[in-house]
């Protein structure tokens, strides 16, 4: 299954059951993929859909697309503490939302 396909922004896949429950089986099926996840400690626990991808522009990834971890998690702070506060599996972000450039 794709998702809903009535849905056709980020924002909108945020408060989607059909995107959530997509997203949530596939990381079910890359959790139980012995491959993918020789252990327990490589499993996601938990996912929020951000309203926004990751930018070089917004000083979140470098010139060759990695991610700035220390940024990310100084500009995204709040929703990591409410993910790891949360006993649901999707954690729906409720932060500040960033202007998307076209």
């Amino acid at each position: 299954d794709m998702g809903n396909p009535e849905v056709l922004t980020i924002t909108a896949a945020m408060s989607d059951e059909t995107w959530i429950q997509v997203v949530t089986a596939a990381i079910e099926a890359a959790n139980n993929n012995g491959k993918v996840c020789p252990n327990p400690s490589f499993k996601v626990q938990k996912f929020t859909i951000l309203p926004h991808g990751f930018s070089e522009q917004e000083g979140e990834l470098t010139p060759t697309k990695k991610l700035k971890r220390k940024f990310i998690e100084g500009q995204y702070n709040e929703i990591i503490e409410h993910m790891y506060a949360s006993k649901d599996v999707y954690v729906k972000f409720k932060g500040p939302r960033r202007e998307t450039m076209a």
